[in-house]
């Protein structure tokens, strides 16, 4: 999963000096950022003189940073050069990127495969010119590794400074240039960030899009997707089966040195006594101390030829996968990186997208080394699409991307339309209008909700990721500027002449125009960096202004979302991410941060971005731990049972929920949403009072409650089981005339039953120009949600 970094801890020594309610706090040249909980919130205090000045500063300390990566790249050379690099490599991939998934906290983790990455461009640059020590040492070796990867470490920070610089120096040049921001955005995140999908998820891709083309593939590459996911597999298992092997023998010597360092500590109380074995200091370590110091000795013996545990050769991967040795021989090949593709003006410093992202090998004599094998799965398709471009013939390799695009367009609407219960849906609808003519590629309705689905299987192109602002504006403007396009122009011609003199069916034309309408664009690359703050793409004009932004993300995100937010929940977030794109102010890193914290907390942020004292930006540290846990424990990497996050709501409020999802009157979807408005007292008042209205129906035969959101929404439960659904539902609507009437309700929504014990739900708005659907999306609408609402009950 991606990477989110800690706030570092506050410059303050003492706890007493952190304000109330932050866990960290930073006082900055310009302001203060602070921690509470998972959420940084940054405030700018300094006057406009003052932040120029700051600003000067910093860019004029470009020249300095540059000198000292300069330095440190050479002292990374030099510690290279000392001994075995491709051997440095490994162990540093085998103890940097170790990690217990029984206890992973995604937030509390800022190691990256792009330090492994990048210290294994750097040792193939030297083409087998490091040495190794004639004798060995393993204690050295260890060193020198943790020394390499400190180095890089800082290089990393260096390198995301100076991009900081660059961009601020491009401001001053060109202050009207918004694309700057993005240009930054897109080379920190390429910098740093390596894998944004389950695996589960990417083998869906892989076999939807290459799956079919097996014949093709072993015609032209000598394998087919399926072998290479076997591979992979097998890669995984060699290594895994190598450290096990080793893993009994250590634990037995732990307990002989822990033994034996137990005697040697007493003898060590004598005077002049010297230990043959272990060094003098380590003889005065606490017991707590020396067992550390003795696990050190046991994981550096465990990893002290860490190249011969990684290295993988045809044989072993044949006789692991079952495949002929040809195969694996192609494979590895194939996703190798040689020495020639380093390219010391490109990769002697940290760059995003370097050769290691499409070639995750190296050739080590006769053997090939990953350096990050977690990630080799994310390289299988942008590499064997490259290798099938080159191989295929052209209408072959067109079949192939006419293919790939159906199998887009078919996953994003069976994964909206099999989220929302009751929902038909359409593919591929063409239309016309009097002056333009154009696809939808997705069409899902259910109830008063509907899903415009445009899909883009383009791929972003390594310069673009890497922040070429030229060709990163033709990608986005082909992946996102296109699809928000064609929704434009459809919108367009639906106002201007109506859905069915279109082409569309009676159905569909219901269904595009129903109350809450939300356009979607689902791209099959990873498009994260732009997405997740798709509201500052209108600055660029890659969406267009005046309109609301569409609801942007990649294939592998939404197989997240749907299984995780179903029904009405996934309705209710979506009206929440609208709200959050209107706003603009409150960040995350992707799309799954927004699905975690909607649900642990909800997405209710209007009462932290009210008053003078609101913060400029509020940042969401990584939501996705229970998400990443439950996914890690499905695929057998955690031991630890866990269960699959779901929003909590309370039980008699869930059922009702249910309920409507079940039996689905018509507005079910307009109900649900009112009953989920609202926090988590609002949520706890409906349980109570479906409580007191099931309690009372017994004795009195009906019973109603209600809860009022400020001006723009009641809605109230009403059960009379004296009367039939016709007669509760006059009821129902002389309730809404005269609730809106005397509070000045703009939206009333009633949920009704009759003896018969059918539902059905009446939804009624006094003012034609106050929406119900803006209500529900608009940031500042819901004002009342701050302290849930009122609530009255009567008999």
């Amino acid at each position: 999963m991606t990477k989110s970094r800690k706030i570092k801890k506050t410059t303050t020594t003492k706890k007493s000096d952190i304000p109330a309610g932050f866990d960290d706090y930073l006082e900055t040249s310009l302001g203060y950022m602070a921690r509470s909980g998972r959420y940084i919130e940054m405030r700018n205090l300094s006057t406009p003189e003052h932040h120029e000045e700051i600003k000067t500063n910093f860019i004029q300390q470009a020249t300095a940073i540059q000198r000292e990566q300069e330095e440190l790249r050479n002292h990374l050379i030099e510690v290279l050069g000392e001994t075995d690099p491709m051997d440095l490599v490994a162990r540093a991939s085998m103890k940097y990127l170790q990690s217990d998934p029984n206890t992973y906290k995604e937030w509390e983790d800022d190691r990256s495969p792009s330090h492994i990455e990048y210290l294994a461009l750097q040792a193939l640059s030297l083409n087998g010119a490091g040495r190794a020590d004639s004798l060995p040492n393993y204690g050295r070796d260890y060193d020198r590794t943790f020394a390499a990867l400190s180095i890089v470490r800082k290089m990393f920070n260096n390198a995301s400074m100076l991009l900081v610089i660059e961009a601020l120096a491009a401001r001053e040049k060109d202050p009207s240039n918004r694309s700057i921001e993005y240009v930054l955005k897109t080379r920190l995140s390429s910098l740093g960030i390596r894998g944004s999908a389950y695996d589960e998820h990417l083998v869906d891709v892989l076999k939807g899009t290459l799956g079919e083309f097996s014949g093709e593939c072993t015609e032209a590459l000598g394998f087919d997707i399926h072998d290479a996911l076997r591979m992979v597999e097998g890669i995984h298992r060699i290594i895994q089966s190598r450290i096990d092997a080793r893993a009994p023998e250590a634990q037995a010597g732990f307990i002989r040195m822990a033994e034996e360092f137990k005697r040697e500590r007493r003898k060590g109380r004598r005077s002049g006594y010297t230990s043959s074995k272990y060094p003098s200091w380590a003889l005065q370590l606490s017991p707590s101390e020396g067992k550390l110091y003795l696990a050190k000795l046991i994981d550096t013996w465990m990893f002290h030829d860490a190249k011969q545990i990684g290295l993988i050769s045809p044989q072993d991967l044949a006789e692991s996968c079952s495949l002929d040795i040809e195969s694996c021989l192609s494979f590895l090949r194939a996703f190798t990186c040689g020495p020639e593709e380093f390219i010391a003006r490109h990769h002697a410093y940290p760059t995003g997208q370097h050769p290691l992202v499409a070639k995750p090998f190296m050739q080590v004599d006769d053997g090939f080394l990953c350096p990050s094998p977690a990630t080799i799965i994310e390289s299988l398709r942008q590499r064997l699409e490259d290798l099938l471009r080159e191989k295929l013939p052209p209408k072959k390799w067109e079949k192939y991307l006419k293919a790939r695009g159906s199998y887009v367009e078919r996953r994003a609407v069976e994964l909206l339309s099999g989220a929302l219960p009751g929902s038909i849906s359409w593919k591929s609808l063409q239309w016309n209008s009097s002056a333009n003519n154009s696809d939808l590629d997705g069409l899902v309705a259910a109830d008063d909700v509907t899903l415009l689905i445009q899909c883009k299987a383009g791929r972003l192109s390594g310069s673009a990721r890497r922040g070429s602002p030229e060709r990163m504006r033709r990608d986005i403007d082909k992946l996102i500027k296109e699809a928000a396009g064609q929704h434009e122009a459809l919108n367009d011609a639906i106002r201007e002449e109506g859905a069915s003199s279109l082409g569309f069916d009676a159905n569909q034309a219901k269904a595009l125009n129903s109350p809450f309408s939300f356009e979607v664009i689902v791209c099959l690359d990873d498009i994260t960096t732009w997405a997740t703050h798709a509201n500052e793409l209108k600055g660029i004009e890659a969406l267009p202004a005046g309109r609301n932004v569409p609801w942007i993300l990649s294939l592998t995100d939404l197989m997240v979302v749907v299984e995780l937010l179903q029904g009405s929940h996934l309705i209710n977030y979506l009206t929440r991410r609208q709200r959050l794109e209107r706003d603009s102010r409150i960040k995350a890193h992707d799309e799954l941060d927004w699905v975690g914290h909607y649900i642990l907390e909800g997405l209710f942020f209007d009462q932290m971005l009210d008053g003078p004292g609101a913060p400029n930006i509020f940042r969401l540290l990584s939501y996705t731990e229970p998400i990443d846990s439950w996914y890690f424990w499905r695929s057998g990497v955690r031991t630890v049972e866990t269960p699959k996050p779901t929003p909590e709501v309370p039980e008699g409020l869930r059922r009702l929920i249910e309920r409507l999802e079940q039996e689905r009157p018509e507005h079910w979807a307009t109900a649900s949403l009112g009953l989920l408005c609202g926090d988590g007292d609002s949520r706890d008042q409906w349980n109570e009072a479906i409580a007191r209205v099931s309690s009372r129906l017994s004795s009195h035969g009906w019973c109603n409650t209600s809860q009022v959101f400020g001006e723009g929404l009641g809605v109230t439960l009403h059960i009379d089981h004296r009367y039939t659904l016709e007669g509760v539902g006059r009821q129902a609507r002389k309730y809404i005339e005269e609730k809106t009437s005397k509070l000045s309700i703009a939206n009333w929504i009633v949920i009704y039953e009759g003896r018969s014990g059918e539902m059905a739900v009446e939804v009624r708005s006094s003012d034609p120009n106050e929406q119900l659907a803006d209500f529900f999306m608009n940031p500042r609408s819901v004002g009342a949600e701050r302290t849930s609402a009122t609530s009255e009950s009567g008999s």
